[in-house]
Parts: C-alpha cells; structure tokens; sequence
C-alpha cells in the first residue's frame, strides 16, 4: 500500500512539472469599464509591467491584482511571486469582457525561479535586478544592468555546417562581480528559463527598423529588432501571412554568406521563441531567435531564411548587412 502511495505522488509531482513546462502565457481580456481581479497564489513580489494602455494595480506583498485598460496594442505581463512563481499573461483590450475574475493555481505559472531567487526584467531600458529572497534590512546579492538597444520548443537546424560564437576577450575587472561575468543566477543554472522570461518581454515589440523585410507569394518577414544580451543576440522577427491558405513552417534558419562565395555557415540557435509550426491564413506569428554573438567579416552577410513545409513557392529571406546589425544595438 505504503510503495503504491509512493507511486501516486511521484506521478503527480511529475505530472505538475510537465504542465508548467508547456504552459503558455494566460489570456486576458480587458477594456476601460469593467475590472479585471486577479488573485495568485501567494504574496506578488514582481512585476513587469505591461504597455501603458493596461494599468495594472496591485498592493506590494499582497496576493491580489486589478486591471483596466483604454483601447490599444496587445501587450503581456509578468508576475512573479514570493514562492518564485513565474506567471505570465497576454493582455488583450476587447469592447467585451466574459471573465472578470481569475483565482490562479501555482500549475498555471510558465516555470518557477532556483531556490528563492526573484528575477526583475524592466521591458524599456532592458535593466534586470536579481536578489535573494532575504530579510528587507538585507541588500540584494548583485544588480545588473543588460546593455540593450531596447528592450515553444526550438526548431532545431540539422543541417548545420558550422557553429559562429562570440569573439569575447578577458575582462578588466576579473576578480570582481560586474554585469557580465557574474550573470544572473536565474541565467547561469536555468538558461532556457532565462530566455523564455527575457523573449517574453520582447517578442511583442514594434519595428525599430524602417524596411528590413521581404514578401514572397503574400508571405512577410520582418526584422523588428536585434537585441544583445549576455553576449546573445536576440533577432526579434515577425511573420505575416496575407494568404488564404495556412502557412506551414519547415524551418528557420540562420546563416553567414560571403556575396562572392557559396558556402553557407550556419549559425546555431540557442532557443527559439514562439515560432508557430502552422500560420493560420491572415495571421502573424511574433518569435525571438537567440544566437551567439558573432563578427561578420568584409563582404559577408547574415541570411535569415523561413522555409515552407511541402515547397519552395513560399519559402521567404532576408539579407542583413554588418552595418544593420551595429546600428541595432
């Protein structure tokens, strides 16, 4: 009895774990007349805040939440509580609201952070604060701030050629704590958890850029941005369908080519965002592609190439040049 017991709880230890690792950001509905409650599980230690048409009130170390909004963008939220849960919300005004109230369960959050380490990501400047969960009179382990020019399962690449990292040299201060060596504890022992909280507050973003995009066949890709971060780049992409017909994504590939030569060097990605396998018809798919950071060398450019499931007809690329990729950052 004691060893079927045993079981039991293991299969529902392991079961909770996969449903947070497959969650996806929880959506809301909400416009300027009715308010939207939100109660989580234990006491909201932070926040993210969403685009300024949602105001978000809550009180600090309290475990309930309200929402307004007035008409605008879609934008998302994150919440992260005392226990380290990491909850996370699409934000959608809508001129009818169905559920005004969402009581939250600890398996609704997207992951939950090491230990008691609580994560800060500031989605306009790109700074992240980092501290243990400690005493108020204590100070936070190490602050860092992420140099940014603003601020799912991966597609794998089986066809790649060669791996481009990042040049990256001794730093002058090695004995010390500073942003880049000492990294966020969240970053070092939860890597993929670091990229889908990081990507989560970006993939949304607007175009920085004025034409870096191409269409085949009623097909669109857009470069929105280029974000470094802890040497990765974060390409911030958008792909639009303007057909009548859904699109089927084979792959997203990033390569180097020289404009002489024909060999391709594949840049491997580090973890994909949000790329959607199908693409409903007059739809668009925001994602986040991470990569080393890597140097291109004279006459070389960087391809990114969407390929289509069943054909070539659709199949849509872009060509950026070292000059675009500086200017981003």
């Amino acid at each position: 009895m004691k060893l079927k017991c045993v079981f039991f709880i293991l299969f529902i230890a392991f079961t909770t774990m996969a449903m947070k690792a497959g969650n996806l950001p929880i959506p809301v509905s909400v416009n300027e007349s009715i308010t939207v409650t939100l109660f989580f599980p234990s006491e909201i230690k932070k926040v993210i805040e969403p685009a300024p048409n949602y105001k978000l009130e809550y009180d600090r170390n309290g475990k309930m939440a309200t929402l307004v909004a007035r008409k605008g963008a879609a934008s998302n939220l994150t919440v992260i509580t005392k226990n380290g849960y990491i909850f996370s919300f699409l934000l959608q005004y809508e001129t009818e609201v169905d559920n005004f109230t969402y009581v939250l369960a600890e398996d609704q959050a997207i992951g939950k952070l090491n230990g008691s380490s609580v994560v800060e990501l500031s989605g306009t400047n790109g700074d992240v604060t980092i501290q243990d969960e400690k005493p108020v009179d204590q100070e936070p382990i190490v602050q860092i701030e992420v140099t940014t020019s603003e601020t799912s399962g991966s597609k794998e690449n089986n066809d790649t050629d060669k791996e481009v990292g990042a040049e990256l040299g001794p730093s002058a201060m090695a004995t010390e704590e500073t942003p880049e060596n000492a990294g966020s504890s969240l970053y070092d022992s939860d890597r993929e958890g670091y990229y889908r909280i990081f990507c989560e507050n970006s993939y949304l973003q607007k175009s920085k850029f004025k034409k870096i995009s191409n269409t085949v066949n009623l097909i669109g890709l857009q470069l929105n941005n280029i974000i470094k971060d802890h040497n990765d780049l974060h390409f911030v992409l958008e792909v639009k369908n303007n057909s009548w017909s859904d699109y089927k994504v084979k792959s997203l590939r990033f390569f180097i080519k020289s404009l002489e030569g024909s060999r391709e060097i594949q840049v491997k990605d580090l973890f994909i965002y949000n790329l959607q396998e199908s693409i409903a018809a007059h739809n668009s798919n925001h994602l986040v592609f991470v990569c080393k950071e890597f140097v291109l060398g004279e006459g070389q450019n960087i391809y990114v190439l969407l390929e289509e499931d069943g054909g070539r007809e659709r199949s849509v690329m872009l060509s950026l040049t070292s000059q675009q990729i500086k200017h981003s950052r």
